[in-house]
C-alpha cells in the first residue's frame, strides 16, 4: 500500500539561504560560523520542478509472512513463524507559509527595556501568511517545521519459535521465544540556539550570552529579537541562525527491539478446576531520541547517533497465575452431597477464583548529572526504601553545566520503580430457590493485600532535597471489596 501526502507546502530546508550573500559582508559575520556558507531555505512541493509530494512516497511495501508447525510426536508440536509488516504513520506536510504565528517579544535587549506594552503587544504588526510568494525566504526568523524529504514508513519484523507439550493431568506446556524488531521509526530533531557546534562548547556561560554585532540586522523582520543591531552570540552559533529554531520531523532512523522468553502452563476446565500460569522474561530497547542536539547529522543521520535505552514501560519479568476452582462440597460434589438443606445453603457449592500478578517495575529516568564514579546506582540488600530508592551518593550536588555535551544515559539500565504485587480473588456461591429460580452471592476482592504501587520519582534533580525519593502518589487502586446478590432465572 502506498502512503504519501499531496499537500503543496514546504518539504525541504537544505537549499542555500537567500541571505547567504548579505550576511557574508555584514558587520559581525565573523561571529557566525554558519554564515560563511549559510543554508536553510524552503523548497515548496510542486514548485521549481520539484515533486508535488511533501516527502517521497514509499511504493514498495513487501510484507511476507511464513509459519511452520511440526508434530514431533503425539504429545509435542514445534512451531515457528516470521512476518514483515509496514506500519502506518500519520505524516502530513507543514502549513508554513500558509499559516502564520506572530511571536510575542517582551524585550530586545535582555529585559532591560520592554519592547511591547499591554495596549500594543505587537508593535510591528501581525505576520500575514505569504503562501509561496517568498519562496526560500519564507518564515525567516521564525520556527519552521518540515518532514524529512526521504521519509519512509516503518517496518516491523516479527518472529517466534517454540514448542507445545501435553503433560499428565490435562496440563499443557507452551515455551516460546518471541521477538520484534522495528526499524525506520520516525525521529524528530529540533535545532535552536542551544545546538552549538561541539568545537565551541565548554566556555563560560557569559561567553555565549554576550551581545555581538548582528549580521542579520534588518533582515529578519518577522522576529525583532533576532533583527536588532546586536544579538547574543549563542544565536549565531546555531547551524541555522536565521531561524529561532528548526524542527525536522519523521527522520526514518528510529529503532525498537523486543526480545522475550515466554512460558505458559494451562489446564482446561476439568474436575472443577481451570488454571493458567504465565512467566515472561523480556527486554525492549529503543533508539528514538538524540542524547544531544549536536548528535543529529543532517548529511547522514543513522540510528547510531541515537540514545539506546530501555523503553519507559519495559517489564523485565512478569509472573501471573489465574484460575477458578469449584470447591468439592455440596450437592453433586465429592463431599457433603447429603448435607441437610440448611447446611447445604451455608457450606455447599462455592466457587473461588484468583488472579495473582507479580512484575518488575518500570525503568527510571537518569538524573540531570553524570555520576562521580562508574558504579551502578542500584542499592544492595535492605538499603532501598521509599525515601532512598537508589544510591544518590554517587552523584554530584550540582547539575550538568550549561553549554556542555551530555555523556551519560537518559534512563537507568538497572534501577526501576516499585514492581506490581497484586492479588485479586472472587468467591461465588449459587443455590436453588425454585425449579427455574436460583440465587447467586458473589464477593470480589481487588488488591486483596493492599499493596501500593508507586511509579513516579519525587525528583531527579541532584540539587533537590527530594532527589532519589519516590513520589507518594499511589498508581493502583487500594483494596476494594465488592459484594452483590443476584436472582437468576
Amino acid at each position: 500500500m502506498e502512503r504519501y501526502n499531496r499537500q503543496s507546502n514546504g518539504y525541504g530546508i537544505f537549499a542555500p539561504s537567500p541571505l547567504a550573500t548579505a550576511v557574508k559582508t555584514a558587520a559581525g559575520a565573523q561571529f557566525c560560523p554558519a554564515c560563511a556558507n549559510l543554508i536553510g531555505a524552503y523548497q515548496f512541493a510542486g514548485g521549481s520542478g520539484s515533486s508535488r509530494f511533501s516527502y517521497q512516497p514509499d511504493r514498495l511495501n513487501f510484507q511476507p509472512r511464513i509459519g511452520v508447525a511440526f508434530a514431533a510426536n503425539t504429545k509435542t508440536v514445534l512451531r515457528a513463524g516470521f512476518g514483515m509488516y509496514d506500519l502506518g504513520v500519520y505524516a502530513v506536510g507543514s502549513s508554513d507559509g500558509f499559516g502564520s504565528t506572530t511571536p510575542f517579544v517582551a524585550s530586545a535587549d535582555g529585559n532591560i527595556t520592554p519592547a511591547s506594552t499591554l495596549s500594543n503587544p505587537f508593535p510591528g504588526g501581525l505576520i500575514a501568511p505569504t503562501g509561496t510568494a517568498l519562496s526560500g525566504a519564507t518564515d525567516l526568523g521564525l520556527t519552521p517545521s518540515i518532514i524529512y524529504p526521504d521519509y519512509r514508513t516503518p517496518i516491523s519484523y516479527q518472529y517466534s519459535a517454540g514448542f507445545q507439550r501435553s503433560l499428565p493431568g490435562g496440563f499443557l506446556l507452551d515455551v516460546s521465544y518471541v521477538g520484534n524488531l522495528t526499524t525506520r521509526l520516525p525521529v524528530n530533531a529540533t535545532i535552536n540556539s542551544s545546538d552549538i557546534p561541539i568545537a565551541q562548547l565548554n566556555q563560560p556561560s557569559s561567553y555565549y550570552t554576550r551581545n555581538v554585532a548582528n549580521p542579520f540586522a534588518g533582515l529578519l523582520t518577522n522576529n525583532s529579537a533576532l533583527n536588532g543591531p546586536t544579538t547574543s552570540l549563542q544565536n549565531l552559533l546555531s547551524p541555522y541562525p536565521q531561524y529561532s529554531s528548526l524542527t525536522i520531523n519523521n527522520i526514518p532512523i528510529g529503532r525498537n527491539r523486543y526480545d522475550s522468553a515466554q512460558l505458559v502452563i494451562s489446564r482446561r476446565f476439568a474436575n472443577g478446576l481451570t488454571f493458567m500460569a504465565n512467566y515472561t522474561k523480556a527486554k525492549t530497547l529503543e533508539q528514538l531520541a538524540f542524547l544531544n542536539p549536536q548528535d543529529y547529522n543532517a548529511a547522514s543521520p543513522t540510528a547510531s547517533h541515537l540514545d539506546k535505552r530501555l523503553i519507559p514501560f519495559d517489564v523485565a519479568q512478569r509472573v501471573s497465575v489465574l484460575g477458578t476452582y469449584e470447591l468439592p462440597f455440596g450437592k453433586g460434589k465429592r463431599f457433603g452431597s447429603d448435607l441437610p438443606r440448611p447446611l447445604m445453603y451455608v457450606f455447599g457449592n462455592w466457587k473461588v477464583g484468583w488472579n495473582i500478578a507479580n512484575q518488575s517495575g518500570f525503568p527510571i529516568n537518569f538524573p540531570n548529572a553524570a555520576p562521580l564514579i562508574n558504579q551502578s546506582a542500584k542499592p544492595s540488600g535492605s538499603g532501598q526504601s521509599i525515601y532512598h530508592w537508589f544510591n544518590t551518593s554517587i552523584f554530584p550536588t550540582t547539575s550538568q553545566a550549561p553549554f556542555t555535551l551530555r555523556n551519560y544515559p537518559s534512563r537507568f539500565p538497572d534501577v526501576r520503580f516499585m514492581g506490581v504485587h497484586s492479588v485479586d480473588m472472587s468467591l461465588i456461591k449459587e443455590f436453588p430457590i425454585k425449579e427455574r429460580l436460583r440465587g447467586q452471592l458473589r464477593a470480589d476482592f481487588t488488591n486483596l493485600f493492599n499493596h501500593p504501587y508507586f511509579t513516579n520519582a519525587a525528583s531527579l534533580d541532584v540539587t533537590n532535597a527530594s532527589f532519589g525519593q519516590l513520589q507518594l502518589s499511589q498508581q493502583n487502586d487500594p483494596r476494594i471489596v465488592y459484594m452483590d446478590f443476584k436472582i437468576l432465572f
